[in-house]
């Protein structure tokens, strides 16, 4: 994506540029909470540990948290992709700079999709201690 950016950057100038199509591909892949769910929702986590509880539920914020940023990165790329894609080739310096406000947010997002993953991953890593 930064790679569009800086396209994006130097269209809006009105310099030449071009995007590759495959640098702004978005994959997403959900993540799996039925278990922790259904074992909340039962009343099965009565039977565990408190602090073990408050270690998976700390794991499960996270991951929420990411899954919410992905899905913010998501509604990024489906408002610039259609600019990028029936544009990519023909893009004037207007359009360029309505892209660019979408392209510069998805970076944004996909940073802190990045960090929201690491303490995401650190606390699986405690919930499974």
């Amino acid at each position: 994506m930064n790679s569009v950016l800086q396209g994006l950057e130097l269209m809006a100038q009105g310099k030449p540029a071009t995007l590759e199509e495959k640098a702004f591909v978005f994959h997403q892949g959900p993540m799996q909470d039925a278990a922790w769910r259904t074992a909340a929702s039962t009343g099965a986590l009565s039977y565990m540990d408190y602090a073990e509880v408050e270690r998976f539920s700390e794991a499960y914020k996270e991951q929420d948290q990411l899954d919410a940023m992905e899905k913010q990165t998501l509604e990024d790329y489906l408002m610039i992709l259609p600019i990028l894609v029936h544009h990519k080739n023909d893009m004037d310096a207007e359009r360029a700079k309505q892209a660019l406000v979408y392209a510069r947010q998805a970076v944004a997002h996909l940073n802190g999709m990045y960090f929201i993953a690491i303490g995401t991953l650190g606390s699986y890593k405690q919930a499974l201690q």
